[in-house]
């Protein structure tokens, strides 16, 4: 369990599914990590996979305020993680980031990332792209550590961010690296991405593949995680950023490569991601748009026992074999 924060306190709410609305829901699971009991859904008309009920957006934002970086990336030990550490490995990962979007980027123009935490892939975009940058973070610490790195960064929530600019900029590329999962209304951000980008702008994405994730985990409990409100998988993102109003002009998927593959991936993100560069059209976001009825094909994926047999065999079967051979 958490150490700090009240969970069991938490005001919960019922959502309906966060990208087409629907309340057509059928339960996979009942707890989570940290033996929380996290109920977990998947929408039966377009297949999203999310937590419901969920914390308030009130509780949310005095969780990542209070408990959200010594839990998700502290040691066993749960102590304060080291922020000069994480911002070098970050800003690593935002060179490589930058080097990748580049022959895609065609348009002029600050670049923002939404869930920029310490700043760290900013100020690798920065150093590469020589680029104006601004990133906007609920964590206040985070904010100001970013903020005294020399990256411009806004402490605010997805949900509260129009009300932070008087006079809201235009973007060439919107990056979103390993925050889409948090978002209580994923949907708000595609709107406000879309809005907020030039003709042509770029949207860019890394998210982690719950698929992916739960096979490596082999359980629920051990892939369901407080801080991962919406739970993707390829097939729903897909359709989500076409129905956003963007043209993929990239898709790529961790879990559909060879282990040797996989070993050869040199970059700082964990091996279970999604990454998706796509471009502003003249499409309203989520206007007309189709829902491709995912829910079979996702459900029939997430069958727990054909997961727990690719964990054993994929992923706990090596391991041993590998610790054995080195002993």
């Amino acid at each position: 369990m958490m150490e700090k924060f009240p969970y069991e306190k938490a005001e919960q709410e019922e959502v309906p599914c966060g990208f087409c609305g629907s309340r057509d829901l059928e339960v996979l699971a009942e707890a989570g990590q940290d033996g929380l009991p996290l109920r977990t859904v998947i929408c039966r008309v377009c297949g999203l996979v999310f937590i419901n009920p969920r914390m308030t957006r009130e509780w949310y934002a005095r969780y990542y305020q209070e408990e959200y970086r010594t839990n998700t990336i502290g040691n066993i030990q749960k102590k304060p993680p080291d922020f000069d550490k994480l911002f070098v490995s970050m800003t690593k990962h935002g060179e490589e980031l930058a080097e990748f979007i580049q022959p895609y980027l065609k348009v002029a123009g600050l670049v923002a990332e939404v869930g920029s935490s310490l700043g760290g892939i900013l100020a690798g975009i920065k150093n590469k792209l020589n680029r104006e940058v601004v990133g906007i973070e609920p964590s206040q610490p985070e904010v100001d550590y970013a903020n005294r790195q020399g990256v411009k960064s806004i402490c605010s929530l997805i949900e509260t961010l129009e009300e932070k600019f008087s006079q809201p900029p235009k973007f060439g590329a919107v990056i979103c690296s390993q925050s889409l999962n948090h978002f209580l209304e994923p949907k708000l951000f595609f709107v406000w991405a879309h809005k907020h980008l030039l003709a042509g702008g770029l949207l860019v994405l890394e998210v982690m593949n719950f698929r992916h994730q739960l096979k490596k985990a082999g359980r629920f409990r051990n892939a369901v995680k407080i801080d991962h409100v919406q739970m993707f998988t390829p097939e729903v993102l897909k359709n989500f950023v076409e129905a956003a109003g963007f043209d993929i002009l990239y898709f790529d998927v961790d879990e559909t490569k060879s282990q040797q593959q996989l070993n050869a991936i040199n970059r700082v993100l964990p091996k279970v991601h999604i990454t998706c560069v796509a471009r502003k059209t003249s499409r309203p976001p989520f206007e007309n748009f189709a829902v491709v009825p995912n829910y079979q094909r996702v459900r029939r994926t997430l069958n727990k026992l054909k997961i727990y047999l690719y964990y054993l065999f994929a992923v706990r079967l090596p391991r041993l074999d590998k610790k054995s051979r080195s002993e």
